[in-house]
């Protein structure tokens, strides 16, 4: 494919050493998804509404299925590297990151097996993620 050098940087980063996963994610909108939910994390615990809904229509519908499924990995490693980062602060702070970790795999969870509307995931994601870091 026809890609920048900044786009394949980026989608290599993000791969974690996997060619077919830079090459997916530069290629479609994972390296532009993950900055969009990069740039909504950095501001937690406020939330830009409109970068928010954009970010969750994004991963709406049929056409949004791989978006989606990217929105996930992404948490999860955010999830994962926030809990790294806090391992020194109290035990109280680590488990309501955790806490949320687990409700949110929950909830996509029930998403894809029932088949249900992604966009009201993403918002209740992030406003999980919003109370944890005001907390």
């Amino acid at each position: 494919p026809d890609l920048s050098e900044q786009t394949l940087a980026a989608g290599a980063a993000l791969a974690q050493g996997s060619v077919r996963r830079a090459l997916t994610l530069a290629d479609g909108e994972g390296v532009s998804l993950h900055r969009s939910l990069t740039d909504l994390l950095a501001k937690l615990p406020r939330i830009d509404v409109a970068a928010a809904h954009a970010l969750a229509d994004r991963c709406a519908n049929k056409a949004g299925d791989e978006n989606f499924a990217l929105l996930l990995d992404f948490l999860d490693e955010w999830l994962h590297q926030r809990l790294l980062a806090a391992r020194d602060e109290p035990v109280a702070r680590l488990a309501r990151w955790a806490e949320v970790w687990e409700k949110a795999r929950h909830a996509a969870r029930d998403v894809e097996a029932y088949n249900l509307d992604r966009k009201p995931f993403v918002l209740a994601t992030l406003g999980l993620l919003a109370e944890a870091s005001a907390a």
